[in-house]
């Protein structure tokens, strides 16, 4: 009898992504083992002849059942945090005081990561 709650509990707090993905509240299980990519060349240092550009790159992996971990390299730094998911919005946690925000768009499976548009 107790199961039937559960379950009704954790069905509730998915929402789809595409045809095989869910989102669930708390870890970002939809975007794990995932890596996206900017949508176009950002800067990424300075080189030899001045300002070099890159796309960057952002992934999530498992952690624990409510948090995932996001590997994110930007312009010449890398970050790791830990990331979580509540719908379609994303927070990433760098480190005391800081976070990022961002959005799934869960018919494209386009991410927004801090004003930058990512594709998977």
């Amino acid at each position: 009898m107790r199961l039937l709650p559960l379950l009704v509990a954790l069905v509730g707090c998915t929402t789809k992504l595409g045809d095989d993905v869910a989102v669930e509240n708390g870890a970002c299980t939809a975007l794990e083992g995932r890596q996206f990519m900017s949508s176009h060349p950002l800067e990424c240092g300075l080189g030899p002849n001045g300002v070099e550009y890159c796309n960057w790159q952002l992934s999530f992996q498992a952690m624990t059942p409510s948090v995932s971990q996001f590997e994110w390299s930007h312009s010449d730094i890398g970050e790791t945090g830990t990331s979580e998911c509540h719908g379609s919005t994303v927070v990433g946690h760098p480190g005391p005081g800081r976070e990022y925000l961002g959005t799934i768009d869960l018919e494209s499976g386009v991410l927004v990561w801090d004003g930058e548009t990512y594709t998977p």
